[in-house]
């Protein structure tokens, strides 16, 4: 009887441990949901050489986009789009080099030139205005246009974490939609809180084309 008793405590011992470490293996690997559950899931559906290029381009996006917020809407409004669009022109600078779609390609090489021109535009604002508006911020508001910038930041980069296919024109549209949509919430926090002329003719501006540019994608997505 101890003998069987002994055999039967050493097979459920050892069933327990193998499904303790089933269940660490499964959270390790991401099977615990959440972040890690879409990030393991990305990193094994692709290893293409767009999928890993789309990846880097994002982390360092939004890495540069982490700047510290002044609560002045237009500086702040004004610095975080340089990151922005930079991040747009590198991502298009991917589906140029490995899409092979014609309409992917004439989109990619127009947010190349006009975001390029957008952030020379930027940064002399910046260098002409940025001292004066920190110098003189406004207590009452400046909380309030943090928290919209960052409540925008949060909101963009989770719903650019797609789950890459390692088809560079899909992974360009699909990546750019969020990414327009972050640049047109960010021109709306501008023109809410924001003042300067310059910065609110060029949130307008931003709206305008992106949401045009949104179109375009969901149009080519919803045919390829």
């Amino acid at each position: 009887m101890k003998a069987q008793t002994l055999g039967v405590l050493l097979v459920t011992a050892t069933s327990l441990l193998s499904a303790g470490l089933a269940a660490a293996q499964d959270a390790t690997s991401g099977h615990a949901g959440g972040h890690a559950g879409h990030a393991a899931e990305g990193k094994s559906a692709t290893a293409s050489a767009s999928t890993t290029a789309y990846r880097t381009i994002n982390d360092r996006m939004h890495k540069a986009m982490a700047v510290t917020l002044t609560g002045n809407a237009d500086v702040d409004f004004m610095r975080g789009m340089i990151p922005h669009h930079q991040g747009a022109i590198e991502m298009a600078k991917v589906a140029l080099q490995y899409g092979s779609d014609a309409r992917v390609r004439a989109l990619a090489n127009e947010i190349i030139a006009a975001q390029d021109q957008e952030i020379s535009l930027m940064n002399e604002w910046l260098a002409a205005n940025a001292a004066r508006y920190e110098a003189t911020p406004d207590a009452d508001k400046s909380a309030e246009v943090k928290a919209a910038f960052e409540a925008v930041n949060h909101r963009m980069h989770g719903a650019m974490a797609v789950d890459f296919s390692g088809d560079a024109d899909q992974d360009f549209m699909r990546g750019m939609i969020p990414h327009h949509q972050g640049a047109i919430d960010m021109a709306k926090v501008a023109l809410a809180y924001g003042s300067d002329p310059q910065v609110l003719t060029l949130a307008k501006q931003v709206i305008a084309a992106q949401e045009q540019e949104i179109a375009q994608m969901n149009a080519w997505l919803e045919n390829n």
